[in-house]
This record gives C-alpha cells, sequence and structure tokens, in this order.
C-alpha cells in the first residue's frame, strides 16, 4: 500500500533548530527507524534517511537537479530577470542531466584525481602561507583564522585571477554561496544583488582577457577543453566557474573545521593518526560520514511518479536524500555512532554519487589533507577553548567560529 505522506503526528523536523545544529543525529536516527520517508511539509519535500534510498536518489535517472523540474518552479520572462537568476540557470547544479553530462564530458580531464595531484605542491604553499599564529593566550580561531582563508585563496591562484581582484571575487563567491537557497527573504536576495552583478562583471572581463590570453591555469584549461568537436559556450565557462567558486568555498572551510574540531575533540583518534600519516585521507572520510554537516541534502527532483520506501513520490516534488542520515545507517556502517579512522569507507556518499557526483572532489581532498596536515603539525597539542559559534547558512550547519589553544 501507498501512502501519499507520512503519519508522522507529534514529531516536525526543524533543520535549522539550535539542537538540530549542535548534533543533528538524534534527530536523524529517529526518522530513519520510525520515518524513513517523511514528508516535510516546509520544504516541502520529502526526506529519506535510510542508506540505500539515498543512493537510488543520487544514482537513478528518474531524479534530476534541474530546478525547472520542481512543481513550484515559476520561470519569469527573460528581460525581468536578474543577473543572479541568470547566473544560476547556467550554474552546473542546476542543469538538466543530459546538459550536466555533457559538460562534466568535456571539463572531466581537468579534475581528475591526477590534475588535482600535480597541484599540490602549488596548495600547500598557500596553505602553509594561512597557518595562524597563536595569540598572546597561546589560542587561536581555526575558522576565521585559518580555515576560511584557504579555498578562496586557491581558487584566485588556480584561475590566476589578478591580485587586484582577490578581494572582490571572495566576496562574489560568498554572495554566490548564500544566493543559492531557495529559502532567502527579499531583503536578503537584495543584499546579495549587488556583489553577485558586480562579480559576474568582473568574472566575465577576466575569462575575456584569457581567451585572448591563454596560459597554463585552470581557467586556461576549461576554455581549451574540447569532446566531439564541442567546447564549452560562453555563458557555460561563466557558470561553470561560478560553480566552481560557489560549492567549493564554504564546503572546504567546512570539512577543514569540522575535521580540526572532531580529531581535538577525540584525542586517541588523533593519536592514532599521528602515529600513522597514511591514515589521513581515510580519517578525513571519516569525519564526512561521522557527522557530515549538509542540513538536509542535495535536491533532486522527481521527473516521475515513483514509489520509494513504501511511499509515493509524485512528479515534479522535491526530495533530499539525507547524506547525513544516510552514513550513520547502521545496515551499513557498524556501529556508526563512533568515529574511527580506520574504517572501511568504500561505501561513503559524502561526496554524492551518479551523475552529480562532485566535479571537484579530487581538488577539495588535496586542499582538506594538505590544511589538515599543516595545522596539526604546527600545532600537535591542541584544545577546543570555548564553545564554537554557528553561523544560520541555508544549507550546512556551519561553524561560524572555533576557538582552540595550544596545550603546552
Amino acid at each position: 500500500m501507498l501512502f501519499e505522506a507520512n503519519r508522522a503526528e507529534g514529531f516536525r523536523f526543524d533543520p535549522f533548530s539550535p539542537d538540530y545544529e549542535r548534533d543533528p543525529h538524534p534527530t536523524l536516527r529517529y526518522m530513519r527507524e520510525h520515518f524513513p520517508a517523511y514528508w516535510w511539509p516546509e520544504g516541502p519535500a520529502w526526506i529519506f534517511t535510510r542508506y540505500n534510498d539515498a543512493v537510488t536518489i543520487l544514482k537513478d535517472r528518474r531524479f534530476s537537479a534541474d530546478p525547472a523540474t520542481w512543481e513550484c518552479f515559476r520561470t519569469k520572462p527573460e528581460r525581468d530577470k536578474s543577473v543572479h537568476e541568470k547566473l544560476l540557470e547556467t550554474m552546473l547544479f542546476s542543469l538538466s542531466t543530459e546538459q550536466h553530462a555533457r559538460i562534466r564530458r568535456l571539463v572531466n580531464p581537468a579534475f581528475a584525481p591526477k590534475a588535482a595531484e600535480q597541484l599540490r605542491a602549488e596548495i600547500n604553499l598557500i596553505v602553509r602561507r594561512s597557518l595562524p599564529p597563536a595569540g598572546p593566550d597561546g589560542g587561536f580561531d581555526v575558522v576565521q583564522d585559518y580555515a576560511a582563508l584557504i579555498p578562496m585563496a586557491v581558487m584566485c591562484d588556480l584561475l590566476r585571477v589578478p591580485e587586484e581582484l582577490n578581494a572582490e571575487f571572495r566576496a562574489f563567491g560568498a554572495a554566490l554561496f548564500r544566493g543559492t537557497s531557495a529559502r532567502l527573504t527579499a531583503d536578503q536576495k537584495a543584499a546579495l544583488r549587488e556583489p553577485i552583478a558586480s562579480g559576474t562583471r568582473m568574472l566575465r572581463t577576466v575569462i575575456e582577457d584569457r581567451r585572448k590570453h591563454l596560459s597554463d591555469d585552470l581557467l586556461s584549461e576549461l576554455i581549451r577543453a574540447e569532446g566531439d568537436g564541442e567546447s564549452l559556450t560562453y555563458d557555460e565557462l561563466v557558470g561553470l566557474v561560478a560553480s566552481l567558486v560557489a560549492a567549493g568555498m564554504d564546503t572546504t572551510i567546512q570539512h577543514i573545521t569540522y575535521a580540526a574540531f572532531h580529531l581535538i575533540r577525540l584525542p586517541e583518534q588523533l593519536r592514532i593518526l599521528q602515529a600513522e600519516p597514511a591514515l589521513l585521507r581515510n580519517a578525513l572520510e571519516e569525519v564526512l560520514r561521522y557527522d557530515f554537516f549538509a542540513r538536509t541534502g542535495p535536491s533532486r527532483y522527481a521527473l516521475e511518479d515513483l514509489e520509494l520506501r513504501g511511499v509515493l513520490v509524485k512528479r515534479g516534488q522535491l526530495v533530499f536524500p539525507s547524506l547525513a542520515g544516510a552514513m550513520r545507517d547502521p545496515e551499513v556502517f557498524p556501529d556508526p555512532d563512533r568515529l574511527d579512522i580506520r574504517r572501511d569507507l568504500s561505501r561513503s556518499i559524502a561526496f554524492g554519487g551518479g551523475i552529480y557526483h562532485c566535479l571537484g572532489v579530487g581538488l577539495a581532498r588535496v586542499e582538506v589533507e594538505l590544511a589538515v596536515a599543516a595545522l596539526f603539525d604546527r600545532y600537535p597539542r591542541l584544545e577546543i577553548a570555548g564553545p564554537p559559534s554557528y553561523s544560520p547558512e541555508p544549507f550546512f550547519r556551519t561553524f561560524a567560529s572555533l576557538p582552540v589553544k595550544v596545550r603546552s
């Protein structure tokens, strides 16, 4: 028997509550056990918290990331669209499956793990320059004094953005990330309008100049990308670079911060890592499995009516596979509430799956590995110096600050 909605009387999912911000896993455990297919009226969206359902949603072509397929989608005449709205339509995570696959085929070589590894020395220089000195009290903030400095500096370097434009590029990236939320108020949208409009103009100028003066940087490689006689159009190139900036900034900041937080909080795991540095990549993947920081999950839209976990998902409905819930599913990950840096993570879905699998995963891994390794190399004995604070971002449980202190 199919149900069109769950019967979750007495339970309300609120991914923006302070309790969920601090620790979402009791809520997600309850949902996984009692309401694995939960209708969230405020979304409005379905939320699936079991691993097999999340994998189905990520990989099944009956789900798309294209918001134009959403039942609540409302289009505007072209003349009435803002610069921001036009840009969103060209960004990688807003494209139809076919458009997305075409662009991925063209640019995949530039983002292959081997290509990211070749950038390791360049990124390591940026990371080492970003390491914070301990203050007079022996402390610093992992977010503001370290993690937040790295990803945009790396992106500016890889794209060879002129140094005088770096500050504007960083403001553009921050606004882009916030601007992808469907929950923005009119005032919030208005506040983002100018940095996105000016940043888009700046990005177009940089791209136009690079097309005339190709070099050995990532942007030049994307301009050169070709396959089967095709190449990226100008608007596709702008949208792709904007996607990299929006998707690669806060995710990297938060991964570095969450890794620092949990490794400091669980010193026995840090000691294992310090004794066996080869475990670093696995440790960082385990941090994502253990405490994935997305509030809900990647947006998907049903392309047809279908049954999943005993409910009827209707064509056009928004669906969230909760990666945080799925990666603590005990049917897949034994003893899931324990962080274990030696865990087998071959079934991790932290970077998504299917056609929309994270394009920049190789680059992100190199950045985070170098950043976390450098932090604990410089400061092998750290302690949490006070309660962390969080920022009310739309997609992530975002650390705004994480004060730490060097232990004597």
